[in-house]
């Protein structure tokens, strides 16, 4: 989904709450996140990579 069609739900569905420089910096907000995606969808990694941090639940202390 292209960043056009995201705009496009955001406004159908909160248009009347938003005003026209609150859609403003949503479209750079959603063109920001989707070159951020984009750049990493594009980034190669060698089979078996990790990833750069590892998720542990909090549990109350560490």
């Amino acid at each position: 989904m292209g960043t056009e069609a995201l705009l496009q739900l955001i406004e159908d569905e909160y248009g009347d709450l938003l005003s026209s420089e609150d859609i403003e910096q949503l479209e750079e907000a959603v063109a920001g996140n989707r070159e951020a995606a984009n750049t990493l969808r594009d980034f190669d990694l060698a089979n078996g990579a990790d990833m750069a941090t590892t998720f542990r639940a909090y549990r109350g202390s560490y």
